[in-house]
């Protein structure tokens, strides 16, 4: 994913976890991330804050996160994140509500990155990063992300490949 933020989170004043540069030296540009567990967590924080100073809901948050101004359809938006999250537009959202959070975030990296933020990969590391941000991380050398699906992948072509030639003297 480009500059592994999946929120096309601008620079600020804040220097985020995993942040190693900008695209550019105005806020015009984006963040970088050395990780897309941290851009997500970085866009899981953002809209925290947003929420705690009262745009908790997905017809607050969305015109602030992608003004008008910014030649952003708040409007085309918000239906879209409406439509992916399942979310009510109005339903108000707690800073502690990471399975809505979830829901919303993996929405919005959909409208800000498109197909890059469907892959396994992707979903992977919303996983890890709203595990990081409860508290709950996997311990260190657990398999996560689509590896441990293509091991699951490989193990089945291999016990077929076993039982197809299984009697056929060949292995």
């Amino acid at each position: 994913m480009k500059w592994n933020n999946p929120g096309n989170i601008r620079p600020s004043k804040d220097k985020w976890i995993g942040q190693t540069g900008t695209t550019k030296a105005n806020n015009k540009g984006f963040v970088i991330f050395d990780s897309i567990a941290n851009g997500y967590r970085a866009h899981i924080k953002t809209l925290q804050t947003y929420i705690g100073r009262g745009n908790d809901t997905i017809n607050k948050i969305i015109p602030v996160w992608a003004p008008a101004s910014d030649g952003n359809d708040p409007a085309a938006y918000i239906k879209t994140v409406v439509t992916l999250s399942g979310v009510d537009p109005s339903k108000k959202i707690a800073r502690t509500d990471y399975q809505t959070l979830e829901k919303v975030v993996y929405a919005m990296s959909i409208v800000e990155k498109g197909n890059e933020a469907r892959t396994p990969d992707a979903k992977a590391a919303l996983t890890l990063a709203i595990s990081r941000l409860q508290g709950t991380e996997p311990p260190s050398g657990t398999v996560t992300g689509s590896s441990s699906f293509n091991w699951l992948l490989i193990a089945a072509a291999a016990a077929a490949f076993y039982f197809i030639n299984k009697g056929s003297g060949t292995a």
